[in-house]
């Protein structure tokens, strides 16, 4: 799945989810530093976000999902996993970084 974000929003999703930090940010734009427990999210932040979805009728909820996605106010399933998991670039130099040190 193919999530389109800004490179800003997209850079400040890699680095709080790399640092394990809630992704919700208030209306005077204050961040969250509660650990992520699902979606991204704390778990305060995700029980009150899809609370906010459940009373929604279902097409509403489904779009306003992907607009929190889009906007990096939330992560889709499955996202967290692969943002945690490090690039294939990384490893091969980490390989290398032990190769010479050795």
């Amino acid at each position: 799945m193919d999530i389109r974000r800004t490179p800003k929003a997209r850079r400040r999703v890699t680095e709080r989810v790399r640092a394990n930090k809630c992704l919700y940010v208030d209306s005077d734009g204050k961040e969250c530093d509660e650990p992520i427990v699902t979606l991204g999210l704390c778990s305060g932040h995700a029980v009150k976000t899809l609370r906010e979805l459940k009373r929604e009728s279902p097409k509403v909820a489904e779009l306003s999902r992907a607009e929190l996605i889009r906007q990096g106010r939330m992560l889709a399933r499955g996202e967290q996993r692969r943002l945690m998991r490090p690039s294939p670039i990384a490893l091969v130099i980490e390989r290398v970084r032990r190769d010479v040190s050795a």
